[in-house]
């Protein structure tokens, strides 16, 4: 498989490993060996190249290939549901497994970014609960918002389609209905464990409509206190495109993503994978062609943060906008041109060795975003792992029908499956 790593048949066993860890698994292939054998291979090849993960691309492989018939190979999505089912039908043996905290990081990272899965962010700062909450009538309390995260959590099957789940910090601490804290309920079901580290935002001066990210002053102890609870964190910070202002300054630019390499460098001190996003945001009568000129700058200047303060980006995640005309602008982007800027974009800023890209919807529709994000997959493959991250485009349809309502509770969940599920199919080409 490489310099870093080799793979070898013995008998009935496939044998892979690297300097740190060494896997093998028993194979039966009763149709026909040297064909099944071939699917093998070339379904292991394809695995490790996108994820990197010796033990999961070894059970993907097996898996496909004990289940594909001559005129019908098993696509790789479903061979990864089989994977995360009960009845998963491989044996994965753990020859060596020896993994320190630098390790550990980046394989968390890869795996939140692993096909066909996506982040779900369910990180709302109180603020825009009320508002969402505000406008259905809902009350803001806590138990109504603890109601509102339990539907999510709760929706069975979405272990297929998740990888992890950004939590806000009063979430972290929560329970369902029967007593069981939502991170248990999480970790059972082999969903990463993920939280909002930033405080919001502030004017980054009196007068300024531009925007500084707080929190840096109690990171430390954030982290202190919950390093050993959470796999990975997400920090954001903002920008506004104002031509009339010439916004965002590169004051603004600077002093945030000098932030967001300050918050990488602390996480990964801590063990936690750290993901950064810097937003364009969707709101604005902006072009596309001025969106992609303002992403390019920012994540320029991201990236030179993040080499300058030494965090180690196979172990880091960009949290990014896609590249999109604002809101208001009066020509609205098709989804072809926004996969076509988009890729642009990371392909000239993005280094290869990030371990993944994930996108945030926005403001966007649930169906635009999911309609981008399969013309973004279009233009693949990519050097980093590149799936969703996605708030509202997963929770719209959800919240707008269960309001608050017990008994709106399963149609509301059935929707939000529909979105998780529809944006997971999009990770693959179509």
């Amino acid at each position: 498989m490489g310099v870093n790593s080799v793979v070898i048949k013995d008998k009935n066993y496939y044998i892979t490993g690297n300097d740190n860890s060494i896997f093998k698994t028993k194979v039966e292939f009763k149709l026909n060996s040297f064909y099944q054998s071939t699917i093998f291979e070339t379904m292991f090849t394809a695995e490790f190249f996108s994820t990197g993960n010796l033990k999961d691309s070894l059970e993907i492989a097996s898996i496909t290939a004990h289940k594909s018939g001559y005129n019908d190979i098993l696509k790789p999505f479903f061979a990864h549901q089989i994977a995360n089912s009960k009845k998963n039908i491989s044996s994965i043996e753990i020859i060596k497994a020896d993994i320190d905290i630098k390790q550990k990081i980046k394989l968390v990272a890869k795996t939140l970014v692993k096909r066909p899965k996506g982040i779900f962010a369910a990180d709302e700062s109180g603020g825009n609960i009320h508002k969402k909450f505000t406008a259905l009538n809902i009350e803001d309390i806590e138990e109504n918002r603890r109601k509102y995260r339990e539907m999510f959590f709760t929706t069975p099957d979405i272990e297929n389609y998740l990888s992890g789940i950004i939590l806000f910090e009063e979430t972290l601490n929560q329970s369902l209905s029967t007593g069981e804290s939502f991170v248990d309920l999480l970790k059972k079901r082999n969903i990463l464990i993920g939280l909002k580290l930033d405080e919001g935002l502030q004017p980054i001066s009196k007068d300024s409509e531009e925007t500084i990210t707080l929190g840096l002053d109690s990171l430390d102890s954030k982290l202190n206190k919950y390093a050993q609870k959470i796999d990975f964190a997400k920090w954001r910070v903002a920008f506004k495109i104002n031509s009339d202002n010439n916004t965002p300054s590169k004051m603004a630019i600077d002093s945030n993503c000098q932030i967001l390499a300050r918050y990488a460098k602390l996480c990964q001190s801590y063990g936690v994978v750290p993901i950064v996003e810097p937003e364009i945001v969707f709101d604005g009568n902006h072009s596309i062609k001025h969106c992609r000129l303002e992403t390019a700058k920012v994540l320029k200047t991201l990236f030179e943060e993040l080499k300058l303060f030494k965090v180690d980006l196979e172990a880091t995640i960009l949290k990014t906008n896609m590249v999109i005309a604002g809101k208001n602008y009066p020509v609205q982007s098709l989804p072809k041109e926004v996969a076509l800027e988009t890729v642009q974009v990371l392909k000239s800023t993005v280094p290869k060795e990030l371990a993944g890209v994930v996108f945030l919807s926005g403001g966007q529709t649930p169906q635009q975003a999911t309609d981008n994000l399969q013309e973004i997959i279009n233009l693949g493959p990519f050097d980093w792992g590149v799936t969703y991250s996605f708030a509202r485009a997963l929770q719209e349809p959800s919240l707008n029908t269960w309001k608050g309502k017990d008994s709106n509770k399963k149609q509301a969940q059935l929707l939000f499956l529909e979105r998780v599920a529809a944006n997971s199919h999009a990770l693959y080409k179509n």
